[in-house]
C-alpha cells in the first residue's frame, strides 16, 4: 500500500505513525493523574473523618470521666441520711471549728435537677444566718470549700454591724458582720448509696489552709474600725564618739498589731546611713551611720504601716559626735626577720635522665633536701610553691606566686648573689 503513496505522503503518513502514540501517552498519564489526586482527595477525607470520630471519642470520655467525678463527690442518693449529716456539720464548722455566733439553719423544700426530661437529681437550699468577722468569714469559706463535695454558696449578705442609739445618733463599726448566706447541695441519682461513712470520714479530714492569703484579706477589712497611725520613739538627743559607726535603735508603736511596718529615712544629709529591720512584723529598726568627724547631725525617720488606706508618722532628732582622746601605744621594736631556706637553695646540676628529658639538681642546704625535678614539676620553699617552667643548659627557670624567675648553678634562690631574671 505505501508504495503508491508519494514520498510526501509516506512522510507525512510517518509523522502521524509516530504521534499517535506519543498521544496516547499523554492521555494516559492525565488519566493517571487524575486517578491519584481523586485518591488522594478520598484519602484526606478518611484522615478527616478518622479525626473527628477520635475527637468525639476523647469529649466522650473526658465527659464520662467527669461524670464519674461528680458521683464521687455527689452526696449519697440516700438523700434524707446525708441531709441530716450535712446540717450537723454546717452547725459544727460555724459555732466549734470557726467560731462564728451562730443563729440559724433553715432548710428549703428540695427540688428535682432534670436534664432532657429526665431527673439526673436532687438538690436542697438552707438559709444560714450567723454573726460573724472578716477573719472568721474567710475560715469558713475556706473549709467550706475545702469539703470534696457537689456544694456551693449561692448567695452571700454581709451587713456591718454598728454600735450606738437613734438618739445618739452614732455609726462605729465594731467589725461585727451580719452574715445571710444560701446554701445549695446535689445529690446524683446514680451516686453511691452505701458510701455515708466515707461522707462522715470527709468532714472529719479537713485541715484549714487559709494562711496563705488571709493575712491579704484581712488587711482591707472594710467592716473593720478605722486604721491607726503608727507612732515612733527616739531619744532626741545623744552623744557618739567618732572613733566608731554609729548604731542607733528607732522604736515604733501600732496599736493594730498584725500591720506590718516600712522604716524609711528622709531626705539624709549622709548618704551612707541606713535605717533597717530584719522582719516587716518587728516594731525596732535600727540606724547606722559610718564614722563621722565631729560635729551635729540632724536625722528625719518616718514608719508606714500596710492599713487600708496606709499611714505614716515622722520624727526628727539630732546627735552628738565628738572626738575621743586615744592615748599613744607604746612602739614596739619591729620583728626580726624570718630566716628564709631560699637563701641557701641552689641549683647544683641541670643533667638529662635515661629518656633523654632534662633535669635540674636543688639542694635545700638548711633542710637537707636534694631534688631532681623535671619541667612541670613542682616542691615548696619558705610557704611558696615552685613550679619548674623551663630547663636550659645553663639555667632554669621558676613560676613562684604568678612571678617568672630564673637561677643558674650555684646562684642562691633569695638573688642575694646576683640579681633573677624576671622573665623570658
Amino acid at each position: 500500500m505505501f508504495d503508491n503513496l508519494s514520498q510526501r505522503e509516506k512522510v507525512l503518513a510517518g509523522l502521524v505513525g509516530s504521534l499517535v502514540p506519543l498521544a496516547l501517552l499523554v492521555m494516559a498519564m492525565i488519566w493517571f493523574f487524575g486517578q491519584q489526586s481523586a485518591r488522594s482527595a478520598q484519602i484526606e477525607g478518611l484522615r478527616s473523618q478518622i479525626a473527628t470520630e477520635k475527637e468525639r471519642v476523647k469529649e466522650a470520655l473526658d465527659a464520662n470521666q467527669r461524670r464519674l467525678y461528680y458521683r464521687s463527690i455527689s452526696v449519697p442518693s440516700n438523700f434524707q441520711d446525708a441531709t441530716n449529716d450535712y446540717q450537723q456539720w454546717i452547725k459544727k464548722l460555724v459555732r466549734d471549728d470557726v467560731g462564728m455566733t451562730y443563729r440559724s439553719l433553715t432548710p428549703k423544700a428540695p427540688s428535682k435537677l432534670k436534664f432532657g426530661g429526665e431527673v439526673i437529681g436532687r438538690t436542697e437550699s438552707y438559709r444560714l444566718l450567723a454573726t460573724t468577722d472578716l477573719e472568721q468569714m474567710v475560715e469558713f469559706l475556706t473549709k467550706f470549700y475545702e469539703l470534696d463535695l457537689l456544694h456551693r454558696i449561692k448567695s452571700i449578705q454581709l451587713v456591718p454591724k454598728a454600735s450606738g442609739t437613734s438618739r445618739t445618733r452614732a455609726n462605729i463599726r465594731t467589725g461585727q458582720i451580719a452574715l445571710s448566706a444560701e446554701i445549695e447541695v446535689l445529690s446524683l441519682v446514680d451516686a453511691n448509696i452505701d458510701k455515708r461513712g466515707d461522707f462522715l470520714k470527709q468532714f472529719r479530714a479537713l485541715e484549714l489552709t487559709a494562711d496563705e492569703y488571709r493575712d491579704s484579706i484581712l488587711k482591707r477589712n472594710i467592716f473593720g474600725p478605722a486604721n491607726n497611725t503608727p507612732t515612733i520613739s527616739v531619744t532626741k538627743s545623744a552623744s557618739y564618739y567618732s572613733d566608731k559607726d554609729l548604731r542607733i535603735p528607732v522604736n515604733a508603736k501600732d496599736a493594730d498589731k498584725n500591720q506590718k511596718l516600712v522604716f524609711s529615712l528622709v531626705d539624709p544629709k549622709i548618704k551612707e546611713a541606713k535605717l533597717e529591720h530584719k522582719k516587716p512584723t518587728d516594731r525596732r529598726a535600727y540606724l547606722t551611720v559610718p564614722k563621722q568627724p565631729e560635729g551635729k547631725y540632724t536625722f528625719k525617720v518616718r514608719v508606714t504601716d500596710d492599713g487600708q488606706p496606709p499611714k505614716s508618722s515622722e520624727t526628727e532628732f539630732t546627735i552628738s559626735v565628738k572626738e575621743k582622746v586615744v592615748k599613744k601605744a607604746p612602739t614596739k621594736k619591729p620583728p626580726k626577720p624570718k630566716f628564709k631556706n631560699s637563701r641557701e637553695t641552689r641549683i647544683t646540676a641541670i643533667v638529662k635522665d635515661k629518656t633523654g628529658a632534662w633535669q635540674v639538681w636543688i639542694n635545700v642546704r638548711t633542710k637537707g633536701e636534694k631534688l631532681k625535678l623535671k619541667e612541670g614539676e613542682s616542691f615548696k620553699l619558705d610557704g611558696e610553691t615552685w613550679k619548674v617552667t623551663s630547663i636550659d643548659l645553663d639555667e632554669a627557670t621558676f613560676s613562684v606566686e604568678g612571678k617568672s624567675k630564673t637561677f643558674g648553678r650555684g646562684q642562691p634562690f633569695d638573688g642575694s648573689e646576683k640579681t633573677a631574671s624576671l622573665g623570658r
